[in-house]
């Protein structure tokens, strides 16, 4: 990054009532002609959220994609009044990944196609992969960016054999996706033709500059994509990867570089709270770029935009402004500088917002929202079909307190066990990765007091689609995938068929909690010499959330449907014996005083 100019904008960030996090103007000082303005609009972790409705500290809607092209628009706008010979070409829109993958049916029905589409309308110029993007492997991805109709062999039917992908009206991404660590085991090439970087050009007053923009994925990601996916791919040190080709960049004259990184980072507070305008943050992205900064003191790298930990991020590490805007269409980034003519670039470390997708006073852009009612049409039938009810409104993902089990973590993995056995697989335990848990189970309450589920309710909590696998596994190697849990305490498993106690072990570098006791809930008692069968989703089988425990088992059998075929199937089956749907938190896993420790 260039020395900072004698004569420079001073951004600023301030919060108001009615405006959360607002932008403020420069204070006073014109801007000289002879530098050349840019705006970076920027999203990551949509999921397939088109038309999800959020509320913000305050309580006011935000989210949806018609409304986020509005306040785009508005951003854009108030930075063209700002800058006077600036154009919309000076104002450039990208993504830091997960745009697609774990969405509600709205998207995810239609292979996120409608997602892709209006990531197109909203003329998104560049954005790089996010561990989602993995979801049906590289190769499906990049045909949806194309805009090309599924294959004829892989027929993407609904669980009630419709085929509404194959009619859907495709259309071709612009966007450059940028990937550069993210290689081909065999080749050492970047899969599917994507580039490690792309550059820009942006002018203002006859004057011309470039722009470098790097795609990166944390490393960590390959322990929540399914193996099978990435099983020819190697993901290459993140900070290793930036200071390589920052420095190929700076070699063909571009010194103004953006990082489109999906890796986590935080500011500590909420987006309204006081550290809004930026200041202290943390976390994976943070860690990368230090370590550019100590292998590459002059790396030139002015703005990350992060992802994957879909929390808010407004900070500096160095000269670099860090970045992250929530997820889910909930709030975007708007950063600006101005890169000099004279140095290729950034006249001081560019600033930025983390803006509210509003939707009070705001107008929808009514072609997004055509494409987002053409799709709720397209899958309407399924999704608004009723499979049972509940006998609450809503039973939440999450739980309060340091309380892993869930009512509707329970409901899940009993499900699986029950509809593996109607199958004849005779399996003893069931477990599921919390992480593969995205929505409460919602329900809409009738005028005669039920609470229906329908199909799209079901489908939200757990929309990936996964294979699930009967597996056999020893006992012991059971107790090491429960240990596990505790090792990060960031991942949890859902257990049914079987309870245990775990206790504090202290002086242990690797777990925090170790499990002291399991029983099953057939009355036998647990062996840690025997094998089990256990129903788990393929994502776990390949040593998914860091259960590398599950990677020992052999696989014996599948079941009949996906993960998400299996809940609705039971839902189904529980409404057609007459029984209401009331999951029950009945402490599968107990904390207790430090005990004898089993030893797998």
């Amino acid at each position: 990054m260039g020395k900072i100019s004698k004569v420079f904008l001073a951004f600023a960030m301030t919060i108001s009532l009615s405006m959360p996090l607002a932008w403020v103007s420069p204070t006073g000082v014109q801007a000289k002609e002879t530098n050349v303005p840019v705006q970076l609009l920027g999203i990551n972790d949509l999921h397939g959220n088109l038309d999800t409705v959020y509320k913000d500290s305050r309580g006011n809607p935000i989210g949806g994609m018609d409304y986020m092209a509005a306040n785009f628009n508005r951003a854009e706008s108030d930075f063209l009044a700002e800058y006077p010979s600036a154009t919309d070409k000076n104002s450039i829109r990208a993504e830091a990944g997960d745009m697609v993958g774990a969405s509600p049916a709205v998207s995810g029905l239609l292979q996120d196609e409608p997602t892709m589409k209006i990531l197109s309308f909203m003329k998104f110029e560049v954005g790089t992969l996010g561990n989602h993007e993995f979801d049906e492997g590289l190769p499906e991805f990049k045909r949806i960016l194309d805009g090309k109709k599924p294959d004829p062999k892989n027929k993407f039917q609904t669980s009630d054999g419709r085929d509404i992908v194959s009619t859907y009206p495709q259309v071709k991404s612009k966007m450059d996706i940028v990937a550069a660590n993210v290689v081909d085991k065999r080749t050492g090439q970047i899969p599917e033709g994507f580039s490690p970087y792309v550059i820009k050009t942006v002018k203002s007053g006859g004057q011309r500059v470039k722009i470098g923009f790097i795609g990166l994925l944390t490393t960590k990601a390959t322990t929540v994509i399914l193996h099978s996916q990435i099983v020819n791919l190697n993901f290459l040190d993140e900070a290793d990867t930036i200071v390589k080709y920052a420095k190929e960049l700076r070699s063909k004259g571009v010194h103004a570089i953006v990082i489109l990184d999906h890796t986590g980072a935080s500011t500590p507070g909420s987006p309204a709270g006081p550290e809004a305008s930026g200041g202290t943050v943390s976390g994976d992205a943070v860690d990368v770029m230090n370590k550019v900064y100590r292998e590459d003191p002059n790396n030139s790298v002015d703005v990350v935009l992060g992802g994957h930990s879909h929390q808010f991020a407004n900070g500096t590490v160095g000269r670099t402004r860090i970045v992250q805007a929530l997820s889910f269409s909930r709030a975007f980034d708007d950063v600006r500088g101005e890169i000099s003519p004279k140095t290729d670039d950034f006249v001081s470390t560019p600033s930025a917002t983390i803006k509210y997708n509003e939707r009070n006073g705001v107008t929808p852009v009514k072609q997004i929202t055509h494409i987002i009612t053409d799709a709720e049409k397209r899958v309407a039938p399924i999704v608004n079909s009723v499979i049972g009810y509940a006998r609450n409104p809503v039973y939440p993902r999450y739980a309060d307190g340091y309380k892993p089990e869930t009512a509707l973590g329970d409901l899940i993995v009993d499900a699986q066990l029950y509809e593996a056995n109607k199958e004849g697989k005779n399996v003893d335990f069931a477990m599921t990765n919390q992480g593969g848990i995205r929505s409460d189970l919602n329900t809409t309450p009738t005028q005669d007091g039920k609470n229906e589920i329908t199909w799209g309710d079901a489908q939200a909590v757990q929309p990936f689609g996964n294979f699930l696998q009967v597996v056999e596994m020893n006992g012991s190697d059971i107790v090491e995938a429960l240990n596990q849990q505790y090792d990060d305490d960031s991942y949890y498993l859902q257990v049914s068929g079987l309870n245990y106690q775990y206790a504090p072990s202290p002086g242990d570098p690797t777990y925090k909690y170790k499990v002291v006791n399991i029983a099953t809930n057939n009355g036998q008692p647990f062996d840690l010499n025997k094998t089990y069968r256990v129903v788990i989703n393929d994502f776990l089988y390949g040593g998914g959330d860091g259960f590398a425990a599950f990677t020992k088992g052999h696989m014996v059998d599948t079941l009949n449907g996906l993960d998400t075929d299996e809940f609705v199937q039971y839902i189904k089956d529980q409404n057609a014996e007459g029984k209401v749907i009331d999951p029950q938190t009945d402490n599968r896993r107990v904390l207790v005083d430090s005990q004898t420790f089993l030893n797998p």
